[in-house]
């Protein structure tokens, strides 16, 4: 496709049009080269659409169908598309979406199986990697960790064992996840790392205290 010539939807064949505009929609804009390739379009089409300015590469082998900043749903989902089919939110972002943190600004946070190729690139997106990540995923849209694992992921990612501990009373006390929820997943998954910590960090819970400031008095 020459480069001054401007696509169009219409070059997608009639019968693929509105599942296109759905997956765009649901995707907010954002598509794979894999997605692009399912709906006919040639690296002749793409070549035009990003040398126009038209898209834009968000990722390896990622792209946005717009120009300019990228919302935030636009990012989950241009962070979950580079993870892969079995790649889910997780950390910062699945409490984000769970709300169990605020959001803010910051770094899509992924997991993926360990056999995925994906990698970190900052500043967009963090990968992490788990063996058990088919039990940990919830089908959501989009999909993330579940509540009890995604507490237990940010545990063991705190610097030490103290911040560990006071994380997880943080975060238990003030969300609406069970304690039982929280102590089922801690033993059906118990983590190597910081183990000691969280599970004294769930009995601190579970002996009524409400806050990391409670737990450093």
């Amino acid at each position: 496709m020459p480069l001054h010539t401007r696509w169009s939807p219409d070059e997608i064949p009639a019968v693929a049009r509105p599942s296109w505009q759905v997956l765009l929609e649901e995707q907010h804009g954002i598509v794979s080269n894999r997605q692009l390739r399912a709906y006919g379009h040639s690296v002749a089409d793409l070549t035009a659409n990003l040398a126009a300015g038209r898209w834009q590469r968000v990722l390896p082998r990622i792209y946005a169908t717009f120009t300019g900043e990228l919302s935030r749903p636009a990012r989950l989902h241009a962070a979950l598309r580079y993870g892969g089919s079995h790649a889910a939110l997780s950390h910062h972002s699945a409490a984000e979406e769970w709300g169990i943190l605020p959001i803010v600004d910051r770094p899509v946070e992924i997991t993926v199986p360990y056999t995925s190729s994906a990698i970190s690139h900052a500043p967009l997106v963090v990968v992490h990697r788990s063996r058990a990540l088919h039990y940990t995923t919830l089908e959501t849209n989009p999909p993330r960790t579940r509540a009890t694992d995604t507490i237990l992921d940010l545990a063991v990612a705190q610097p030490t064992g103290g911040q560990a501990t006071m994380l997880v009373v943080d975060l238990v006390s003030r969300s609406s996840v069970p304690l039982q929820s929280m102590l089922d997943c801690f033993q059906a998954r118990p983590p190597f790392r910081f183990r000691s910590a969280i599970r004294r960090g769930l009995e601190l819970v579970g002996n009524g205290l409400m806050s990391a400031l409670e737990v450093e008095y």
